[in-house]
């Protein structure tokens, strides 16, 4: 079950939390981070570690980034120094309720399952009523449910026929449900029939239509299962309750999956170890370092002049012995980051010119405009 994806596919239209179609065919869904196979201590994965946004990182609360890794064949050019081999992103099985293509009779597989289940029956109507068939691989069903808060589970096939879970869940022999078809192409069309075996056959418990489903409140509330983290009862772990009613969707629907994607401008940091001590412990007074930011906006050209630094030094920190000079050099090689980060007007400028730019780079020209709006 392996399929190739590009390194940005992995954050949209395949980021975690996302279903994707794998040949088998099989329904997978994207793992979260904690099964990503990246160790922070480990020396050979740091190549994946995005250490340079920190005010990326800052805004969303994170440490640092981390990005899919490339997947890597072995390389007989690169001998025994090569590293990180055969990396992949994790995915996990979802939906997990399967259905027969021969009988429509259904069994619950879990999260790691890398083979799908299989049936032999016993086919459930016509003249070969109770009688078992030739085993064949089931298939994964069509429709799961989430509700609104983001999660997402499984069709909850046994409550929606009233049933007790204990007693028609996972590994039971003598019932189980079956998903039929009545030959309409709508989910009326579609029923799922709760059946139990005893010494008189098989005998139909309860039976229901797919009838509404789509679209609608279920009668079931969530309770915060979660594929992507192994949460729910394909896994070890169960989830809290939500509460938020659960709604029935197409595995399928292009309105399951949205990726919550946060832009930023990249602007490495600057760093310059001519500039003096002393001069870098006044730029970490934000109130001396506005003062000095406005100046610079003010100025013809946009940037600080000797002056305009002397002036704030007098005004903030009058007993200082730095040369105004040094501190308008100083100021200047880091004015366009405060700028960029601390101007909402022009950062949003940018943010714009970089989004129709051909290849998102902005030259000085378009920087400069940019600047002169705000």
């Amino acid at each position: 079950m392996s399929r190739p994806v590009r390194r940005s596919q992995a954050l949209s239209p395949f980021g975690i939390g996302a279903l994707v179609d794998f040949p088998g065919p099989v329904s997978l869904v994207h793992a979260g981070l904690d099964a990503w196979p990246f160790e922070p201590t480990n020396p050979d994965h740091r190549e994946f570690k995005v250490e340079d946004e920190p005010r990326l990182a800052r805004r969303l609360g994170v440490d640092f980034f981390v990005q899919p890794p490339d997947f890597r064949q072995v390389d007989s050019a690169a001998g025994v120094n090569a590293v990180n081999i055969g990396l992949k992103l994790p995915f996990l099985r979802f939906p997990l309720w399967h259905s027969c293509p021969r009988c429509g009779r259904m069994a619950e597989a879990r999260y790691h399952d890398r083979q799908s289940p299989f049936c032999d029956g016993p086919i459930g109507s016509g003249g070969q009523k109770g009688t078992s068939h030739k085993r064949r691989k089931m298939v994964q069903v069509r429709f799961i449910a989430a509700c609104r808060d983001g999660h997402m589970r499984d069709f909850p096939w046994v409550e929606w026929l009233g049933l007790d879970r204990d007693e028609w869940g996972r590994g039971r022999s003598d019932r189980w449900l079956r998903l039929l078809s009545t030959g309409s192409a709508s989910a009326a069309g579609i029923v799922v029939v709760a059946e139990r075996q005893d010494v008189s056959g098989i005998v139909e418990i309860k039976r229901r239509s797919l009838s509404g489903a789509l679209g609608l409140d279920l009668g079931v509330k969530c309770d915060s299962q979660n594929p992507a983290l192994g949460i729910g009862h394909g896994g070890d772990d169960d989830g809290e309750a939500c509460g938020t009613p659960l709604q029935a969707v197409l595995r399928g629907a292009s309105n399951l999956y949205f990726a919550d994607v946060r832009s930023a401008i990249y602007v490495p940091e600057v760093i310059d170890a001519t500039i003096p001590q002393d001069v870098l412990d006044l730029l970490d007074d934000h109130a001396l370092k506005q003062d000095l930011l406005a100046g610079a906006l003010a100025s013809d050209t946009g940037q600080l002049t000797k002056r305009s630094a002397g002036l704030v030094l007098k005004k903030r920190r009058p007993e200082s012995q730095v040369d105004p000079a040094v501190l308008a050099d100083a100021v200047n090689k880091h004015i366009l980051i405060e700028i960029l980060t601390q101007d909402r007007y022009t950062a949003t400028a940018l943010m714009q010119q970089a989004q129709i730019a051909i290849d998102g780079t902005l030259s000085e020209q378009v920087v400069a405009s940019c600047r002169g709006a705000a």
